[in-house]
């Protein structure tokens, strides 16, 4: 089996704990189960479906297992704010599609990823700066509403790039490698 296909066969699992993780919700709120819990989980499934087409077309010899590991945390997230509120999941839900583009939008314009090498201390340094934000006299209680809702999901995905910077990745075996020359190489 191609790594290709393992993917794809490991977003199953993701859907699936999705579907039965808003079915218990469902029965636990009304004690009774309805099809809602499905068509969820087939809508998340084709997100995630759009997703893996974009991976399998442009970085065919990735690591198979990432991608469906994001969306199992994702289903998990999803049904975990919807129990607390169904509004904030549907927001979470919307940046959710909002990341999927953008994922699927790097991986189509930035072909070669060590091009960030070259911002990885300038995003690393945006991203303290955005999540120290709120401590900031001042602005601290105007910036907490923004930075609860926007700049953790803004970190969320910028950090990884900065994670980018520090791997080097060849074929499917990732190396840390240090980029810098302040120690000989051994």
């Amino acid at each position: 089996m191609s790594s290709r296909n393992r993917e794809l066969l490991a977003l199953l699992p993701a859907s699936l704990l999705l579907a039965g993780g808003f079915a218990a919700v469902f029965i636990q709120n009304s004690e009774k189960l309805s099809t809602l819990s499905l068509s969820y989980a087939a809508i998340y499934l084709g997100l995630c479906l759009a997703g893996h087409v974009v991976v399998r077309i442009t970085v065919p010899n990735a690591d198979p297992y990432m991608f469906p590991v994001v969306a199992v945390l994702c289903s998990i997230g999803l049904v975990v704010i919807y129990r607390i509120d169904v509004d904030l999941a549907r927001a979470q839900a919307q940046w959710f599609v909002v990341a999927l583009i953008f994922f699927a939008a790097t991986l189509v314009f930035l072909r070669d990823y060590r091009k960030l090498e070259r911002y990885r201390y300038t995003i690393a340094a945006v991203s303290l700066g955005l999540l120290l934000l709120p401590r900031v006299p001042g602005i601290g209680q105007q910036a907490k509403d923004l930075c609860q809702r926007r700049v953790v999901r803004f970190n969320q995905i910028i950090t990884p790039s900065f994670a980018l910077g520090t791997t080097r990745c060849i074929g499917l075996k990732c190396i840390s490698t240090p980029t810098t020359k302040w120690w000989p190489r051994t």
